[in-house]
């Protein structure tokens, strides 16, 4: 008998463009030096990417009680 294939209880991927966001805007920040504008840049792409990541984790949590709803263990 086949073992059912195992999903991670977390995809990652999900989480890529809130990480890439973020690292770009502190990448804008060391380059901007004390340029205001290249610091509104650079917090404007972290405050982004800290949104997504916030967004990924709630419909990851979502995700999860739907499955255990579809499963019956609710």
């Amino acid at each position: 008998m086949a073992s059912p294939r195992r999903r991670s209880p977390l995809r990652l991927r999900r989480f890529l463009p809130a990480f890439t966001l973020l690292l770009l805007g502190l990448a804008a920040l060391a380059i901007a030096g004390d340029d205001t504008a290249g610091d509104a840049i650079a917090i404007a792409l972290m405050g982004v990417g800290g949104v997504l990541g916030v967004a990924a984790a709630f419909f990851e949590i979502g995700a999860s009680e739907d499955r255990d709803r579809r499963r019956g263990r609710s």
